[in-house]
């Protein structure tokens, strides 16, 4: 702001500022300043240092940086010429000046504030305006004492120009208000240096009305045109020195890709910073600045869009534009999308694939975004270890299905094996499941006649089981009455392999109407262990209590008798499964039984090795795996069938009603 004792820095100070001493006096003689050998990898002490014996520069490898010897850059190149052809400061009537090249509109409530203040504080000092002088030909004969016999262009200061215009056509009597002190330079500046010298305005001086993005923005985009149409290929380096002053090279970088948007994508974008500028955005809140001054973009918004393809960024401008989306949206989607392509682009590599449409023909249940998005929550700088899993898992499960493997929703699949989980063998689940890249979730339903030993020694081998298959991360579950709690826990603990064991319980209520004189056992336990990196536990009923409630839904054979009394609900397997298991993660349930745990991983996507030792009871469960496919192929059937029905009612709505009537009384 204005300021009664404090001077400005005029154009000439800043001129002067860039004349530097370069001659060679003052560079040191490298040859013979002391050399020192550095031991690698000791350090040598500072005492030894000191008493190093100089070397010959022969002997000494080269450790300065080398100077580059290129081209002059385009910066030190147009300050040159600003400081060669800057002429002087002096005062010039304001009938000698005229506006000329300007980089913004002139806001008027800004000239309005500038007017008063000028009224107000009339003897002050405002920054000098910069100057073109029109009417000399020959620059050698401009005096400082004679400036008031030319006329100029006012390329920097539109806003004071346009102010101090005024006031001396308000008030023609005052000396004061006649003339402006200006920096004055030759009419042999280049466009580019023009250019520069506009925007450095705007950056000195105490007095200044900051450009908005907009104008950032725009004045880049006619750079952009200008210089391409002439063929110029460095108009990235004009105006990264045009805009160097003040901005950072982060902020220049994302100006240029701006700039060279397409012409429908760059009008959509004006758009849109127009209606941020009028305040009419959605959810956009302004603060008392904003109100003052007018609203303004900040640059970071816009930071992720230049990096998507034109549809991505035409869809989500066009989302903003109609008040569909709020800026901070926009800015979270745009990087969902950055991170969503990475994931896209290191999939493909990683499966050998040249296109993304190949991708989704041949793994169209793998490639949807929301799978995808499951990746983006790790570093993307390499390529994630989780992801290489998933990827070579899909191999495998492409290489190799076999005949007794049930599919389910999604194409996860579910491989019941006989097997007694007690005297569990790796080698036979690397052998029936040649798919199989570890588990993620280890589910045992703790038999009647296990003792501690048998937990731990089940553990241990299903460690031993992930380790050899990389899975360095995992969570096993054993479900046990409240009085076994205590020994599984007991047994995991000596184990030594995992993290402190959870607690757990839920309930299954049971109406009993008997007279006897027991309670009703309904809650049952869980203790849970986790490997490696711990995940978020939530569960899908919205909460993270070590408490649930949940439905029984017994698995009945064909007399109406439940298979099993001792059979677990489907929904605490779900709640497990969701929680501690990702889509089309590999899950293990021991001692499966009626296999309400596979039943539960299939219905919520991921593959799973059901192991039971009893061949009746592994009959039954593939049975039921068989209904459970079965009912989801029914219902992807009826789903096609009503979807190409609604198509083809719509494709042939003028089709005669009777004909149909006819064919279906014939079906």
């Amino acid at each position: 702001m204005v300021g009664a004792t404090s001077v400005v820095v005029t154009q000439a100070d800043v001129h002067r500022a860039f004349d530097f001493d370069t001659s060679e006096s003052d560079i040191p003689d490298i040859g013979n300043s002391p050399a020192q050998v550095y031991s690698t990898p000791a350090r040598v002490s500072f005492q030894s240092q000191r008493q190093l014996p100089a070397s010959p520069i022969e002997e000494v490898p080269m450790l300065y940086k080398k100077r580059k010897e290129s081209e002059i850059s385009p910066d030190d190149r147009i300050m040159e010429e600003v400081k060669q052809n800057f002429l002087g400061s002096a005062r010039v009537p304001i009938g000698h000046l005229k506006l000329g090249i300007q980089l913004r509109e002139v806001r008027e409530t800004f000239v309005q504030e500038l007017m008063s203040h000028m009224t107000e504080f009339h003897g002050h000092f405002y920054q000098p305006l910069c100057v073109i002088i029109d009417t000399l030909d020959d620059v050698t004969h401009f005096r400082e004492s004679n400036a008031s016999g030319y006329h100029y262009t006012v390329i920097g200061g539109c806003h004071n120009f346009t102010a101090a215009q005024r006031l001396s056509e308000m008030y023609p009597g005052q000396e004061v208000f006649k003339s402006r002190y200006c920096s004055i330079y030759s009419n042999n500046l280049s466009e580019e240096a023009r250019l520069w010298l506009a925007h450095r305005h705007n950056k000195v001086g105490e007095f200044r009305h900051s450009m908005t993005l907009t104008d950032k923005i725009q004045l880049c985009r006619n750079i952009y045109m200008s210089q391409t149409e002439i063929g110029n290929d460095d108009w990235q380096n004009t105006l990264k020195a045009i805009l160097s002053p003040g901005e950072s090279k982060s902020v220049c970088k994302l100006l240029i890709k701006l700039a060279a948007l397409d012409a429908e994508l760059f009008r959509m974008l004006q758009e849109v910073l127009k209606l941020c500028s009028n305040g009419k955005l959605k959810g956009q809140k302004l603060s008392m600045t904003e109100i003052i001054n007018g609203p303004d973009m900040k640059p970071y918004v816009l930071s992720t869009l230049p990096a998507l393809p034109t549809s991505a960024i035409m869809h989500m401008l066009t989302e903003v534009k109609e008040c569909r989306m709020t800026i901070g949206e926009m800015q979270k989607e745009a990087k969902l999308l950055n991170k969503l392509h990475t994931v896209q682009r290191m999939f493909m590599d990683l499966l050998g694939l040249r296109s993304w449409n190949d991708a989704r023909e041949q793994y169209p249940h793998v490639t949807q975004r929301q799978v995808l998005e499951h990746f983006c929550q790790f570093n993307l700088r390499s390529t994630p270890a989780e992801l290489k899993v998933f990827c070579s898992q899909l191999m495998r499960e492409k290489d190799s299905v076999s005949t007794a493997t049930f599919r389910g929703r999604n194409g996860v699949l579910a491989y019941p094996l006989l097997c007694d989980a007690g005297v569990l063998d790796g080698e036979q689940i690397a052998r029936d499941v040649p798919s199989f890249s570890g588990a993620a979730l280890v589910i045992l339903d703790m038999p009647q006649d296990w003792n501690g030993a048998d937990v731990k020694k089940f553990v241990n081998t299903i460690t031993s089981i992930n380790i050899n298959h990389q899975m360095d991360d995992f969570t096993v579950a054993v479900l046990s009455p409240l009085k076994n709690m205590a020994v599984a826990e007991l047994a995991i603990k000596e184990s030594r392999h995992f993290a402190e064991p959870m607690s757990f319980v839920y309930m299954v209520p049971k109406d009993d109407t008997s007279d006897d004189a027991k309670l009703t056992e309904c809650v049952e336990g869980i203790t849970i262990a986790r490997k490696g990196r711990s995940r978020r536990t939530a569960w899908k009923a919205g909460h993270r209590r070590n408490y649930l409630e949940v439905k029984a839904d017994p698995y009945f054979c064909i007399d109406g008798n439940p298979v099993d009394p001792q059979q677990k609900p489907v929904q605490i397997y779900q709640e497990l499964v969701a929680a501690f298991s990702s889509p089309r993660e590999w899950v293990i349930d021991a001692c499966s039984g009626t296999g309400s745990a596979s039943i539960a991983a299939l219905q919520e996507g991921r593959n799973t090795v059901a192991l039971e030792k009893d061949e009746r009871t592994i009959s039954s469960l593939k049975l039921r795996l068989s209904k459970e496919v079965r009912e989801y192929l029914e219902e992807a059937v009826e789903e096609d069938c009503t979807v190409e029905d609604r198509d083809v009612g719509t494709e042939e709505g003028d089709t005669d009603t009777d004909e149909c009537d006819d064919d279906t009384d014939d079906a």
